[in-house]
């Protein structure tokens, strides 16, 4: 009888932490970070809020996987593709060099609520390394 309530308990528990947690990509806040497919530069994109419907400005660090160095001179990209509705975004912003490895994207235009996927690419040693993050745009 004790183990009964027991597993009922444990199931009930487990249970309610599984719906709260959700899915990973509909995490809400900007901060992503991923090596890219290359594994030559890791991208760190972050934002000030959420991403919205509208423009976003994006905060960009790029360092080098190997030493952890910060990278300049990266030429970066960014593009914004909606997969639902197969299109990207009208204009992809032109990127500020800051130094030390951080860029800025001012005004990346969502122009739709819905799922976005933003594709960064950068240089590094005459080799274009690239990551795709998700974001769910309200």
């Amino acid at each position: 009888m004790k183990w009964d309530r027991f597993g009922f308990l444990a199931v009930s528990v487990l249970g309610a932490l599984v719906a709260g947690c959700g899915e990973t990509d509909s995490v809400v806040d900007a901060y992503r970070e991923s090596d890219g497919d290359l594994r030559l530069v890791h991208f760190v994109v972050d934002a000030d809020s959420p991403l919205v419907q509208g423009t976003n400005d994006l905060r960009i660090s790029l360092r080098e996987v190997a030493s952890d160095a910060p990278i300049t001179g990266a030429n970066p990209t960014i593009m914004a593709m909606m997969p639902a509705m197969a299109h990207g975004n009208s204009e992809s912003p032109a990127i500020k060099e800051l130094g030390e490895g951080a860029y800025l994207a001012p005004g990346l235009s969502l122009p739709m609520a819905g799922r976005w996927e933003i594709h960064l690419g950068a240089m590094l040693a005459d080799k274009h390394d690239s990551v795709k993050f998700t974001y769910d745009v309200r």
